[in-house]
């Protein structure tokens, strides 16, 4: 028996000592601290701790102590009274740096974004713990030991623990649902984990939800229990108590709590990925996909450096020694290496470029800043997205530093920027409109009854039957017999349908087809405010012709070719559009304030160019409804940026 007892004890102390040495080779390759520059001033303080428990307290005091050495001119001032004072602190100016010792919370950032017009700056500082309480330790799942399950993907969790999420749609109840078979075919899923409104929960919903809140009900929930000597039953020991007596159970807690009753589960992100166990290497590499991460956030104005003395103090604890007083304290893990020098980056930039414009480009804008982020991790993309009408006021405000809009911006918005700044904004064409996606910029469309003959019109004809000033320089034309329509329709008066000549869609038709006049010829044109109900004439018409999205298009009505040169007749089609053949393709433009003579703020630069690059215009066409520009004209753009 002693012999077993000892080889037990070594088969558990081994992992310890390998993840020490891994942790210990992480470090060391991480540069030593040097300062960047001599810096003096207060670091005023927020964070994870309180007037009781003095949560990161050992920690930031090492990493104050070392940091003195370096910079002794520095002072610290401490109000670590929680992470939730731990925000508000920055918008109301109080602090100028908050280490937090969870997550930040959707409604704290709305308001710092409400107040400052602008996200605060993330720089993770450290690696939740594996098992030590207060100290962001990694959600686990369990199930009784019984249980022949081993893993599961955060898709498979979602569906088993809520009524459908962004990240699956199933409804999981019993664990044949998940693969098992024989006895455990019908079985029902018993599920446990903490409270609804613990902070805990609030974690599982970003991440294995992916934002998602329909929680089951059947889920039993546990909350902290106090005992009468003086010490606490913890909601995580009962979880994993009552998952231990239910050969049905699974339930989220932590490996602190685990016994020999139940068994901690693999996972993954999805079904092609790897499945990882919540092991202290697992988490420092983030390869596990529930490990908390410990965010530092700085009040940092766009465009602008961080504080110095707050910027060198980031810059010690992702350093070397920043990082070893971290394995030094215990509880909380380094940084990976690699995850470390991505947050030194951030430090070396002036971070976030704003973006105002349509709702519309919500899922584009996503993508682009997933993406853009990946190959440049320090710029972040903060997106106020209220309506193409507000973009240019948030430029010429100062608020954003990226206006994109559905269409070219109006004579009056660009007077407005130029009242501002004395000259005019840069105009950047980056993706095309759709081809029937509403409010996507869809193209327009030219259509006749289904029973006209015409196949084909050119923009000087469209000028001549809805125009009365001819720009184009035909002249009027009132009836079929001028379009070469021959039969029942050729002594026939054509009639006009259009947009309610107030709307950005009749705005585009006046640009491109009648070449900015406005003067409409109003006894033939018919007005009208939906485009269905333009489509729903026409088909009632067969003397009609009507402009209206593809989207509206039904059986009493088609869809005829158009030209620009009189020549080149093309369809609305998506290849057309594509190519910006087709004429009454709509184009999405993006402004931005470049001064004349002077270079473009490189953040923003950079980010233009990624959206205008092979990759960017490729999250266009994935993300459906916008696509995206041609080559030729990517270049022409890609010209622009100074």
């Amino acid at each position: 028996m002693l012999v077993s007892g000892v080889h037990r004890r070594y088969h558990l102390l081994l992992p310890c000592c390998i993840c020490v040495l891994a942790c210990a080779r992480q470090i060391e390759q991480l540069p030593s601290y040097r300062p960047a520059q001599k810096v003096s001033g207060t670091v005023r303080l927020w964070g994870h701790g309180s007037p009781t428990h003095d949560f990161m307290g050992n920690l930031v005091r090492a990493w104050e102590q070392g940091f003195l050495k370096y910079q002794p001119d520095v002072k610290f001032d401490h109000r670590m009274y929680g992470t939730a004072s731990s925000i508000g602190a920055l918008y109301a100016g109080v602090g100028n740096l908050a280490i937090r010792g969870e997550e930040i919370h959707p409604f704290e950032l709305h308001a710092f974004e409400r107040v400052m017009r602008y996200e605060p700056l993330e720089i993770d500082v450290a690696t939740g713990s594996l098992d030590v309480r207060n100290m962001d330790f990694a959600q686990v799942y369990f199930v009784n030991k019984d249980n022949p399950i081993s893993k599961l993907t955060l898709a498979q969790l979602a569906s088993v623990f809520a009524y459908g999420s962004p990240r699956s749609a199933r409804d999981v109840r019993t664990w044949d649902q998940l693969g098992l078979s024989s006895e455990w075919v019908d079985k029902p899923i018993h599920l446990y984990a903490w409270k609804l409104d613990d902070d805990f929960t609030s974690y599982l919903q970003d991440t294995v939800l992916n934002g998602g809140h329909k929680w089951k009900c059947n889920i039993h929930e546990y909350a902290h229990i106090p005992r009468a000597d003086g010490t606490t039953y913890d909601s995580g020991q009962q979880i994993i108590d009552a998952v231990g007596r239910d050969r049905y159970g699974i339930g989220v807690s932590n490996v602190r709590y685990a016994t020999d009753q139940v068994k901690a589960l693999a996972l993954a992100m999805d079904e092609k990925s790897p499945y990882y166990a919540a092991t202290k290497e697992n988490l420092i590499s983030q390869k596990y996909p529930l490990t908390r991460i410990v965010p530092a956030y700085v009040n940092r104005t766009p465009g602008e450096p961080i504080e110095p003395c707050v910027r060198e103090f980031l810059r010690y604890i992702l350093s070397r020694e920043g990082q070893n007083d971290i394995e030094e304290a215990r509880g909380y893990l380094p940084l990976s290496t690699e995850a470390a020098r991505g947050q030194l980056k951030k430090l070396d930039t002036t971070g976030t470029v704003r973006v105002w414009g349509t709702p519309q480009m919500k899922g584009v804008i996503e993508r682009w800043s997933e993406h853009f982020q990946k190959a440049q991790p320090s710029i972040h993309i903060a997106a106020e997205l209220m309506g193409t009408d507000t973009a240019m006021a948030g430029l010429y405000t100062g608020v954003a530093d990226i206006a994109v809009m559905g269409r070219p911006a109006t004579p009056k918005e660009i007077m407005a920027f130029e009242w501002v700044f004395k000259y005019k904004p840069i105009g950047i064409a980056f993706m095309t409109g759709s081809l029937n996606a509403p409010g996507k910029s869809p193209a327009l469309a030219v259509f006749v009854h289904h029973d006209n003959p015409i196949s084909k019109v050119t923009l000087a004809e469209l000028d001549a039957i809805f125009g009365c000033e001819h720009l184009r320089g035909n002249g009027a034309i009132n009836t079929w017999a001028q379009l070469g329509v021959d039969g029942a329709l050729r002594g026939k008066p054509i009639h006009a349908y259009g947009f309610n000549v107030e709307t950005g869609s009749a705005a585009f038709f006046k640009r491109v087809v009648m070449t900015g006049s406005g003067k409409w010829n109003w006894p033939d044109l018919r007005e009208f405010n939906k485009p269905k109900d333009i489509l729903d004439a026409l088909a009632k018409d067969p003397a009609g012709i009507g402009v209206a999205d593809l989207t509206y298009s039904n059986a009493g009505v088609k869809a005829i070719a158009v030209s620009a040169d009189d020549e080149r007749f093309y369809e609305p089609t998506r290849e057309n559009l594509s190519a910006q053949r087709y004429p009454l393709t709509r184009i999405a433009f993006a402004y931005v304030n470049g001064r004349p003579g002077e270079s473009m703020r490189i953040e923003v630069k950079e980010l233009l160019q990624y959206v205008l690059s092979t990759e960017g215009q490729k999250d266009v066409l994935d993300d459906g409804g916008y696509l995206p520009l041609n080559d030729l004209f990517l270049q022409a753009q890609r010209d622009k940026l100074p």
